[in-house]
């Protein structure tokens, strides 16, 4: 794996409970931190994701424990699926694969999920380079697990380091294959294709969809109309898909002006362009390894991670910040005032952003009203 993923996780190294509706809408409340096991209750450990069920229960993808847990509508968090087996050299729980029933399958370091309609629950099983499928209380191995490049069916699929799941209205199954530098997408009669990218070349490139470039995508959505959004998040770019062509929709390329000696050319690492953090136009705006994504309404809402912000971009284009200040942390409150450490995922119930503030191992929640979003939306424009 390239220099720039492995520092990413690297870096992610290192509390509030309750699934409350916050009574002033304005402010960022901690939803849960860990979740009850049995006799034994659970601290997050570096989660990375969140998904809702039919009936408004959340689901977190406890990505260090190899855990995933669920949230009833009334605040409690319990094991839904997975188990520790030992810790590895890191004192940090090792990942196994195994399918089975929920209290008996293995996952490693899973990181996104998303629920269709009949019930059936795709968990990206990052580390495992797997999708699983959870349906009837059993977890089954739907596409992939083994490292690797390759369209086609079940187990013949090979994916690298899938990191990002969304869901279209008609059953279709996006991933952002992060390791491959490519959207790969999951039919409903199971069917695995590349919808961008070239696998095994990462960089940067609009255009024709099977000759553009991405440089570790760890975040996707898909819109009403069909236009995929992706977190382009070693390029710090927002990007969109489509039909058959990819566009930049907000963020700055920059490479680092330095001359580079001979040594660094060819260092992976030193050639990653450079994050930063700006609102303003599509042109100027900055990111800093945007991950998660979620759609309210007309805008994109972004866990932009290593800004330790969410922000927003609105119809326009434009690219505000929500909430967070640039600097990690965690402080609960005002949005002018909330702190977050490396936040990787957003999540959409109703009208609430559910937010996965990873380096802090909480899961937080800030209702979405005019309050907030829509206020700053209006005096942004």
């Amino acid at each position: 794996m390239r220099k720039i993923f492995t520092w990413f996780m690297s870096m992610l190294i290192l509390s509030g409970v309750g699934y409350n509706i916050p009574q002033n809408k304005s402010y960022v409340v901690t939803v849960a931190d860990s979740a009850v096991d049995g006799n034994d209750t659970v601290s997050f450990n570096l989660p990375m994701g969140v998904f809702s069920g039919n009936n408004g229960e959340l689901y977190v993808l406890d990505t260090y424990n190899n855990l995933i847990h669920k949230i009833n509508v009334h605040g409690d968090a319990s094991l839904f699926a997975g188990e520790i087996l030992m810790l590895d050299t890191l004192r940090l729980p090792r990942g196994f694969y195994n399918d089975g029933i929920l209290e008996e399958a293995l996952f490693n370091r899973p990181t996104s999920g998303v629920m269709d309609a009949s019930g059936r629950i795709f968990i990206a099983d990052r580390t495992n380079h797997a999708i699983r499928m959870i349906a009837d209380g059993y977890v089954y191995t739907f596409a992939g697990g083994e490292a690797g490049y390759r369209n086609g069916q079940g187990s013949d699929v090979m994916f690298y380091y899938p990191t990002a799941l969304a869901m279209d209205r008609r059953g279709n199954l996006f991933i952002a294959d992060t390791g491959n530098n490519a959207i790969r997408r999951i039919a409903p009669n199971g069917h695995v294709t590349t919808v961008a990218g070239v696998a095994g070349e990462y960089g940067f490139r609009d255009g024709i969809a099977g000759q553009a470039l991405f440089n570790q995508p760890m975040g996707i959505a898909v819109r009403f109309d069909g236009v995929i959004i992706v977190a382009d998040s070693g390029n710090h770019l927002i990007r969109t898909i489509t039909g058959r062509r990819v566009d930049t929709l907000a963020g700055v390329y920059q490479l680092p002006e330095e001359k580079l000696t001979e040594d660094e050319q060819a260092d992976d690492w030193v050639q990653q362009p450079i994050g930063g953090f700006a609102d303003g136009a599509p042109s100027v705006a900055m990111f800093n390894i945007p991950m998660g994504l979620a759609l309210w309404r007309d805008k994109i809402i972004v866990a932009d991670s290593v800004n330790h912000a969410i922000r927003a971009i609105l119809p326009t284009g434009e690219v505000i910040t929500i909430t967070g200040t640039g600097y990690p942390g965690y402080i609960g409150g005002s949005v002018e005032a909330a702190y977050f450490h490396l936040p990787q995922a957003v999540y959409i119930l109703d009208d609430k952003l559910v937010i996965v503030d990873t380096g802090n191992n909480m899961i937080r929640i800030l209702a979405l009203t005019v309050d907030n979003l829509e206020a700053k939306c209006e005096t942004s424009a």
